[in-house]
C-alpha cells in the first residue's frame, strides 16, 4: 500500500518531511487501512494509529494465483542475487522472490543473510541436494508486472500465526490494524 506524507507520522501535529530520515528499507511498522480500490489492488494506509476512519464493506481483491498473500510455505532456493532471492514452490510451480530487505527484521543483518543463503545454496547444489527455507511468508501474490514476493521476517510471521495478519485481500476493512514493511523511504 501507499502511505502520503501526511499519514508518516504518528502523531498529528507532527510531520515528516523527509521520509529516509525516519525510516528506513525493510523496517516493519503498523499501519491502518485508510481505504482500498478493489478495482487497481491499491491501498492508502496511515501511521496514525488514533486515526478516526469510516468503515466501507468489505470488497474481494482476489488476484487468483496459487500462493496466496499471508500463507506461510516452505521454498526451495533457486538462485542469489545481490539484490535478493529467487526462490520455488514445489507443489504450484510457482517462482517467488524475497528481495535483500525482506531477509530480517533488522535490516542491518540483511547482507549478512544474503551471503549465508548463497554459502548455502551453493553447498546444496555441490552435494547434490536442494535448498530450502522453511517458514517463509508470502508477502504479496503475482501480478502481471511483478513476481510473488515472500519474506523471513518474523515480526510479520509471528502476525500471520496468531491471527493478526489478513491472509487475503477480501478480509481488509478500513481501519484495520496491520503489520507493515518499508519498501522505499
Amino acid at each position: 500500500g501507499f502511505i502520503p506524507k501526511m499519514e508518516l507520522s504518528s502523531s498529528s501535529t507532527q510531520f515528516i518531511m523527509d521520509p529516509a530520515s525516519a525510516f528506513k528499507t525493510g523496517q516493519v511498522v503498523r499501519c491502518i487501512v485508510l481505504r482500498y480500490i478493489p478495482e487497481n489492488n491499491r491501498l492508502s494506509l496511515s501511521l496514525k494509529l488514533d486515526k478516526p476512519v469510516s468503515t466501507t464493506p468489505d470488497n474481494d481483491l482476489t488476484t487468483g494465483c496459487v500462493l496466496k498473500a499471508g500463507q506461510i510455505v516452505d521454498l526451495q532456493v533457486t538462485g542469489v542475487t545481490s539484490s535478493g532471492i529467487t526462490l520455488h514452490h514445489n507443489d504450484s510451480q510457482e517462482l517467488v522472490y524475497m528481495p535483500l530487505e525482506y531477509l530480517s527484521d533488522h535490516t542491518h543483518l540483511c547482507s549478512d543473510l544474503l551471503a549465508y543463503h548463497s554459502s548455502l545454496l551453493e553447498q546444496a547444489t555441490s552435494s547434490g541436494l536442494n535448498y530450502v527455507i522453511n517458514e517463509v511468508l508470502i508477502m504479496s501474490e503475482r501480478l502481471p508486472s511483478c513476481p510473488t514476493m515472500a519474506t523471513t521476517k518474523k515480526l510479520l510471521i509471528a502476525c500471520v500465526k496468531n491471527g493478526s495478519y489478513p491472509s487475503e485481500y477480501s478480509e481488509l476493512k478500513v481501519g484495520m490494524l496491520l503489520p507493515g514493511v518499508i519498501k522505499k523511504s
